[in-house]
């Protein structure tokens, strides 16, 4: 999105037009122009940490307890569209389950997500399921192996839609545009991920993680002017990977740092960054704690002119127990978004629920911070 919307800032051609006009033009292309440009990229978020069963289905059921839920809004672009900014819910739950071996489990997932925005209301519906596998390499160590599938549907209302010729003399014309054609307004199609994810966990406040997973493994075609079946915009698959761990520095005190890379045909992207995480209370046989972590998270991306940084993130969670409380901010730092917006970038809030439905399976089974 990045990089669409400073093509359109520095094109001559739209820096001539009338102050109206640009701004007509600047909203249709940055936001129906989603429905083409950008529908071959998922959306995403700062709080890596919050639901970690996005970027990868073989996290499912890696628990510190037998249930996690969490829930997820984000609202951004607000600067440049005050009436519809776009926003994405998302709400999540997987639990973990006794498997074959003694330490082993299987996890099950559900996840949805809704994305929206704009002056055409461009949205995306998601929802997937997942599966996985965790096996005990040893009393410290696991492997989770993991798959997700579902359905997307996206849409977006061309009754507010304004093409280039509707402008007549500098007004908005209420004639239909030509531009439409056989222009489809909504698209469903499927989903199929699957995830690997590697974790020691010696003690409940030393651990260490990687994974990597694919998303969108059959390139679905998720064109809205399917004339034919030669016309087609393919789904990129997107590769994601994680590193990560949570390392004591003091009585109270833990290092949290963690990468997360994800790359979607030509666009990609790194969150790397570390919380610093106090802890007043815990009960390391449980994995519970009490604690206030706090931390910034640096965002590589595309650019226009190649890639480097985008956003500085700041970010925040309290935990209490089982419950856990998330809030960060993005600041951009890309001079293309910085003239659109400001620096002004999405606000985030997560709330999460992790415990125990079943005390009789308690045991001291330790999992990574995400």
């Amino acid at each position: 999105s990045s990089l669409l919307l400073s093509k359109l800032i520095n094109n001559n051609n739209i820096l001539h037009l009338s102050k109206m006009r640009y701004y007509y033009i600047l909203q249709f292309v940055f936001l129906l122009g989603l429905a083409n440009a950008l529908q071959a990229q998922d959306t995403h978020f700062s709080q890596n940490f919050a639901n970690p069963i996005f970027l990868n289905p073989g996290i499912t059921g890696i628990i510190n307890g037998d249930t996690r839920v969490v829930g997820i809004y984000r609202s951004q672009w607000g600067s440049l569209v005050p009436e519809n900014p776009f926003k994405t819910y998302l709400v999540s739950a997987d639990m973990a389950f006794a498997g074959a071996g003694r330490r082993d489990r299987f996890g099950l997932g559900l996840m949805a997500y809704k994305d929206g925005g704009g002056a055409v209301n461009f949205a995306t519906h998601y929802i997937d399921a997942s599966f996985s596998y965790i096996l005990a390499l040893n009393d410290n160590s696991y492997l989770g192996a993991g798959f997700a599938g579902g359905m997307t549907q996206r849409g977006f209302d061309i009754n507010n839609a304004q093409f280039d010729d509707q402008y007549i003399d500098g007004s908005v014309s209420t004639n239909p545009s030509a531009d439409v054609g056989n222009l489809a307004t909504s698209l469903w199609r499927a989903n199929l991920g699957a995830g690997l994810l590697y974790y020691t966990s010696p003690s409940a406040r030393s651990n260490f993680f990687t994974g990597i997973a694919m998303h969108h493994i059959t390139s679905p075609n998720s064109s809205f002017t399917e004339l034919n079946i030669n016309d087609e915009d393919k789904v990129h698959q997107k590769i994601s990977a994680q590193i990560g761990g949570n390392l004591p520095i003091g009585n109270h005190l833990d290092l949290a740092p963690s990468a997360w890379f994800v790359k979607q045909g030509p666009h990609q992207k790194i969150d790397i960054g570390t919380f610093f995480r106090y802890i007043f209370d815990s009960d390391t046989k449980y994995g519970l704690e009490r604690s206030v972590s706090i931390g910034p998270w640096v965002r590589l991306g595309n650019h226009i002119s190649g890639f480097g940084m985008n956003d500085l993130v700041i970010a925040g969670k309290i935990t209490y127990d089982n419950l856990g409380v998330g809030l960060s901010y993005d600041i951009n730092l890309a001079n293309e978004l910085k003239i659109a917006n400001g620096g002004r970038g999405g606000f985030e809030i997560s709330l999460s629920y992790t415990g125990l439905l079943r005390p009789s399976h308690r045991d001291s089974y330790s999992c990574p911070n995400f």
